[in-house]
């Protein structure tokens, strides 16, 4: 991780969704491929959020650049589910 982002994710306990495995050694940040964050929503084990941020993400899911599959309303699906994972009150950003 790189850049304002990482910065911002340091200040605060924070989870990273990527299409891909991604290592981070801080112990405030958790990661997750999109299998993995599916799998914990399901079985009970994610917990809610305050803030949802997103970033040069919606705009690239559901083209099959990253191994997703092609899917022309996976916009609307992400937006869903980060509505499903955000606390009462939270935003998304």
């Amino acid at each position: 991780m790189a850049g304002s982002h990482y910065t911002v994710c340091r200040c605060f306990e924070s989870d990273h969704i990527e299409y891909g495995r991604i290592v981070s050694q801080h112990p405030l940040i958790d990661t997750y491929t999109p299998d993995e964050f599916r799998s914990a929503y399901l079985n009970g084990s994610l917990p809610t959020f305050d803030v949802i941020l997103s970033y040069s993400s919606l705009e690239h899911s559901g083209l099959g650049r990253y191994g997703d599959a092609l899917n022309p309303w996976v916009d609307i699906l992400s937006l869903a589910r980060a509505w499903c994972t955000t606390k009462e009150g939270g935003q998304l950003l």
